[in-house]
Parts: C-alpha cells; sequence; structure tokens
C-alpha cells in the first residue's frame, strides 16, 4: 500500500509541475507563453506583408491588363482604313478645340499632320467605307454643328505625315 501511496504521491506532484511554466521550459525544453506569443505575432505579421504584396501585385496586374486593353483599343481606332474628317487647320489651338468639340459629342477623334503645316481631324474611323458615309451624311444633316467640308479620308492614301 506504501508503495502505492508513493507512487501516487509522485505522479500528483509531476503532473502538478507539468502545469508549472518553469518546468514546462526548464525541465521539459517546451516554448513559453512569451515566446508563442513572439512566435505568433512575427507570423501574423508575416502574413499581413504577404496579403499586402498580393494585394499591390493584383493592382499592378489590372494597372497593366487597363494599359494593355487601352493600347489595344488605340491601334484597332488607328488601323481603321476610313476617316471622317471635319477639319483642317493651321492653327494648333482650332484643332484643339474641335478635338475637344467631338470628345465631348461622344467620338473618338484622332489628328493627323498633312503637309503644309495643316492638322486634319477625323471625327471617327471606320474599317468599312460604308459605315465611314452613313456617319458623314448623318453629320452633314447635322447642318447647325458640321461645315459642308466633311470629307472622307482613307489612311491607304498616305498623304498625311
Amino acid at each position: 500500500m506504501k508503495k502505492i501511496t508513493y507512487i501516487v504521491l509522485i505522479s500528483s506532484l509531476l503532473l502538478s509541475l507539468n502545469s508549472c511554466e518553469w518546468v514546462n521550459t526548464t525541465i521539459l525544453g517546451n516554448p513559453s507563453k512569451a515566446e508563442i506569443a513572439k512566435k505568433q505575432e512575427a507570423e501574423n505579421a508575416r502574413i499581413d506583408s504577404l496579403a499586402r504584396i498580393e494585394q499591390e501585385n493584383q493592382r499592378l496586374v489590372a494597372e497593366k491588363v487597363e494599359q494593355e486593353v487601352a493600347e489595344a483599343k488605340q491601334v484597332a481606332e488607328l488601323n481603321q482604313r476610313y476617316h471622317v474628317i471635319v477639319g483642317c487647320f493651321l492653327m494648333e489651338e482650332n484643332a484643339d478645340r474641335m478635338m475637344n468639340n467631338l470628345t465631348k459629342r461622344g467620338y473618338s477623334p484622332q489628328a493627323f499632320d498633312f503637309p503644309y503645316g495643316y492638322t486634319c481631324i477625323s471625327a471617327q474611323s471606320f474599317g468599312n467605307l460604308n459605315d465611314a458615309y452613313n456617319v458623314m451624311a448623318a453629320m452633314l444633316r447635322e447642318d447647325d454643328l458640321w461645315p459642308d467640308d466633311i470629307w472622307l479620308y482613307d489612311i491607304n492614301q498616305q498623304l498625311h505625315k
């Protein structure tokens, strides 16, 4: 009976010491609560850092995609063969004013430099001659806005610089 009492006493003593942090860290070699908290804090900081890097990467990818779409749109517009020219200007301010006016009205204006210092302004460009004629005719019907000298320019003529 004495042996069982000693074993129970020693076991209970060891179990009670197991919950003590000093025994846990010194004798058993387990990390302290402060070390665990420090490691957890470092892990949280690492996760936050990775999340910020991922957000920045997503923003950069979105920016790049947006830029590529804009460049593709610009290339597509430049590859349109037929342009509805609404004016040719010697003074750059007048050409800029026409470009702003066209943009406000929902057109996609482009400027072409022609010989002798003229800048011709295209209201819109088309890959199809029929579409270009239809838009030009519709613009001519709006007599309060456009001059009577609207004309079509085929970029294959290569008259521009």
